[in-house]
């Protein structure tokens, strides 16, 4: 899941070492991502245009993309609506995901992504990396599986991934927002 190797790359920590890439975050702040804990506050786009103000004065960043979870997009979406510079309409991104813009930063809602938590990337600092060749998934011992209702048979072909970072300073997140949904505003 893409959400875990970002909650890995910009953590203050590593549960189990402290260090990300085998650095540690303690000695290297280069290493150490910008996290703040709202504690339950529900998310505005004040708080990302701060949060985003405080990533790029700390290293050489440039924030261009932002992943929320449901809770946390409707919260924006209300708070632009109530601010009556939006209409709540919404764009896809890439064919998937629903997408606004925030002064040329995409903000994507994302349904794997943590309710409380969200992240501010900046794309340039980021790459994926194959970690094998790949396989085939094998449920059961059995590689082929029957397509229901035909006469066919299916395999699935997997790989490992992971998310590479090369400037955990340059990048963000915000933990500890709201998880409820807010009540709409009327027009």
């Amino acid at each position: 899941d893409c959400v875990l190797g970002l909650t890995a790359a910009f953590g203050t920590t590593d549960p189990a070492s402290g260090a990300y890439g085998g650095i540690e975050r303690a000695t290297n702040k280069w290493w150490t991502s910008y996290v703040d804990d709202k504690s339950s506050g529900d998310l505005t786009w004040p708080m990302l245009v701060q949060a985003i103000d405080e990533i790029e004065a700390r290293g050489p960043g440039n924030i261009d993309f932002i992943i929320c979870g449901d809770a946390g997009w409707s919260h924006l979406m209300m708070d632009m609506k109530g601010m009556q510079r939006f209409d709540a309409r919404q764009t896809v991104f890439n064919g998937w995901a629903s997408a606004i813009n925030l002064n040329g930063v995409t903000v994507v809602k994302e349904k794997h992504a943590p309710q409380d938590q969200v992240f501010l990337l900046d794309r340039s600092t980021l790459m994926i990396a194959q970690d094998s060749e790949g396989q085939c998934m094998d449920r059961d011992g059995a590689i082929l599986c029957r397509v229901p209702d035909k006469d066919a048979y299916d395999a699935a072909w997997f790989r490992y991934w992971q998310i590479i970072c090369d400037s955990p300073i340059s990048n963000g997140r915000i933990t500890g927002i709201g998880t409820t949904y807010p009540v709409a505003v009327d027009d």
